[in-house]
């Protein structure tokens, strides 16, 4: 092996480990953006699962609630109704005196009433020529009492 041929030998390997350097160096910091975007990335991951598990939790609370509602087949007016009527405490409530008490349309009252009473849920002493008194009937109170409103 000639001198020139070591020299040339000399240049290619010192090139090449400058390149390989240089290559190193870029590496290392593409691995250091790639863990800084996983971080990022499994920190955003954990905060979604954890509004995800709220959401699961405030959606199984609410279709309790729906259920709780919806299988008796009472409405929401309706429970309000049956609420102030189970708490009177003197002899039986009137439309117009519920209508008042609830800030609830009067027609809308004495519709759900009806309904109610029909159900069982009430009981109506209607008088000749005089307001009808609604008094909760058993069913109503049975209701009440399963949904902690008495």
């Amino acid at each position: 092996m000639g001198l020139v041929e070591l020299i040339e030998k000399l240049i290619n390997e010192h090139g090449s480990a400058e390149i390989m350097e240089k290559r190193l160096v870029l590496f290392k910091e593409q691995v250091v953006a790639v863990e800084e975007r996983s971080n990022k990335v499994q920190s955003e991951n954990k905060r979604l699962k954890d509004e995800l598990a709220l959401a699961l939790e405030e959606q199984d609370r609410l279709r309790a609630e729906l259920a709780k509602h919806s299988s008796s087949g009472i409405d929401p007016t309706e429970e309000k109704l049956l609420a102030a009527v189970g708490l009177d405490r003197h002899g039986g409530m009137s439309a117009a005196r519920l209508a008042g008490r609830l800030s609830i349309d009067p027609i809308r009252v004495e519709y759900f009433l009806g309904k109610l009473e029909k159900e069982g849920y009430i009981i109506g002493q209607h008088f000749l020529g005089g307001a009808s008194l609604y008094s909760i009937g058993q069913r109503g109170r049975e209701f009440l009492i399963k949904r902690g409103l008495v």
